[in-house]
């Protein structure tokens, strides 16, 4: 594993206890309702520009599948 992919596993890793700690003290219990949608459609869009400023690279061609996942994982929750 890079040491680039090694930073962006300890920002997830830091940005879930995040999440948990704050949904521990009572925040996200009526925000995270209408909320996560967004940071679904948020992360998808992030997996798209990465392949596409990665220069579109077929060894880069991995960063779509999550990407639509979770764009089809956000088109369910919005219909």
């Amino acid at each position: 594993m890079g040491s680039n992919h090694k930073k962006l596993f300890g920002l997830f890793l830091i940005l879930f206890g995040l999440y948990y700690f704050l949904k521990s003290l009572g925040i996200f219990t009526e925000i995270g309702v209408y909320a996560w949608p967004f940071i679904l459609l948020i992360l998808s869009g992030a997996f798209h520009i990465a392949f596409f400023l990665g220069g579109c690279k077929k060894e880069k061609a991995g960063l779509l599948l999550p990407g639509g996942v979770f764009t089809c994982l956000r088109a369910a929750v919005h219909f």
